[in-house]
């Protein structure tokens, strides 16, 4: 799977692109007409319809680098996933990748970050989107325009996070009480051995039963 992270909202990306549009139509120099996003009437034009732009120039994309099998998905926070299986050659996801992103980088001028990972015998869909996350961070880390891909090592790292995390909450699910459960205070606890205390509880149920019964035979 790719996971490709933009640096803009798809609507921010219409904005600043139709903010270059204007800007080189009222200027005659070349250096303005070089800093207008290709992308941007049709990012307008989609948007206009409340389609995300970015899946649609992605899914252009796909129709140069990609095939059939390739599927588009919208994860949040700017980052789109494109799922390709099966696959046939190790070095194929890395390549993608690389494809994938020079071909958006040329038809757009926003920057953007791609973090490869490839599934394993006994990988979730959850711990996918997980490594791929993870190697998304990488390459922000590494700078605009990176790529990253989770490997073997990442996969240490992922699995200590992961055990690290699942330890803490099953010792806060320890000393937490079960939902619904009430804490009794320790006076109450301590007094229900107490004869002097249990009496009027009996005595207060008893007479509450005899009420009920009266209205009963009434």
């Amino acid at each position: 799977m790719v996971a490709i992270q933009t640096d803009n909202e798809p609507w921010n990306i219409s904005k600043t692109a139709a903010n270059d549009s204007a800007t080189s139509t009222t200027s005659s120099t070349s250096t303005s007409s070089a800093s207008v996003d290709p992308f941007a009437d049709e990012a307008a034009d989609l948007l206009a319809v409340g389609h995300d732009p970015m899946v649609s120039l992605i899914d252009q994309v796909l129709h140069s680098v990609g095939e059939d099998r390739d599927l588009i998905c919208s994860l949040g926070n700017n980052i789109y996933g494109v799922l390709r299986a099966p696959i046939t050659r190790p070095a194929e996801p890395e390549a993608f990748a690389h494809s994938l992103a020079a071909e958006l980088t040329r038809r757009t001028s926003i920057a953007l970050w791609s973090g490869v990972a490839v599934s394993t015998l006994g990988d979730t869909p959850g711990l996918l989107l997980t490594h791929c996350d993870h190697a998304l961070s990488q390459a922000r880390q590494l700078g605009s325009g990176q790529l990253a891909v989770f490997d073997e090592v990442d996969r240490s790292v992922v699995q200590m996070q992961l055990a690290e995390e699942q330890t803490i909450e099953s010792e806060q699910g320890a000393t937490s009480p079960a939902p619904g459960s009430a804490r009794p205070d320790s006076a109450s606890a301590e007094n229900l051995d107490s004869d002097e205390e249990f009496e009027p509880l009996v005595a207060g149920a008893k007479l509450q039963a005899d009420k009920a019964n009266k209205q009963i035979h009434r």
